[in-house]
């Protein structure tokens, strides 16, 4: 927790952003407590919802212009991918500026240019 929330920290110092996102519960875990620690909104996006056309439900800071994505690991891109569209449907404005993986699974951050991966 203390390594995710001072690399998060260092990189706000260089890229500013307004929220954390999130989904699931491995996405909970890290997030809330950072969150917490750093005192940073965060933007749940959770499946299966039946509010939008993208099947997500948004909750917390969606206002945000600016967010970091936290998530286990990039294999697919597909939940990445997912989060950023269920975000831009409720804030045309927003912006994805960074991914923090908390995990050394299989990454491909390729897909992603223009986003930084840390």
């Amino acid at each position: 927790m203390k390594l995710a929330a001072t690399r998060i920290r260092k990189f706000r110092r260089k890229v500013k952003f307004d929220a954390i996102a999130f989904t699931g519960s491995s996405g909970a875990a890290l997030a809330y407590p950072i969150s917490f620690l750093l005192g940073i909104p965060l933007i749940c996006v959770r499946k299966n919802a039946k509010d939008n056309h993208s099947g997500l439900k948004l909750e917390g800071a969606v206002s945000a212009t600016s967010y970091i994505i936290v998530d286990d690991f990039i294999e697919s891109g597909k939940t990445i991918n997912k989060i950023n569209r269920a975000i831009k449907l409720r804030n045309d404005k927003s912006n994805c500026v960074g991914i923090y993986l908390y995990n050394d699974g299989a990454i491909n951050p390729s897909s992603f240019k223009g986003i930084t991966v840390f």
